[in-house]
């Protein structure tokens, strides 16, 4: 189970996860779930959860997406993470 808490003060934005995943049947205590995606004129943080092999390359579709894009609005980004795990699925599904 992935525990990833986002907390919004006055001061800042604060994004903690825990660090355990599993990868086969293997575990592993060092995983960083917690990632910043670059766009053209702001940067994203984006907290993983699920099967690594999957949610890590959900993650390397949308940073390629996210290359040179600029943001115009926030349905942007959420657009952008759908077609990248969509993109994800079809290419487990082929394998």
């Amino acid at each position: 189970m992935t525990i990833i808490v986002g907390i919004i003060s006055d001061e800042g934005i604060i994004l903690a996860s825990d660090s355990q995943t599993t990868s086969g049947t293997a575990k592993r205590c060092d995983a960083n779930k917690i990632s910043l995606v670059e766009f053209k004129n702001l940067k994203v943080l984006v907290a993983q959860a699920g099967y690594a092999t999957f949610s890590g390359r959900a993650l390397e579709i949308f940073e390629a997406a996210a290359k040179n894009k600029e943001i115009t609005d926030y349905r942007m980004i959420v657009e952008m993470a759908e077609k990248a795990m969509r993109q994800m699925k079809d290419e487990a599904r082929f394998q």
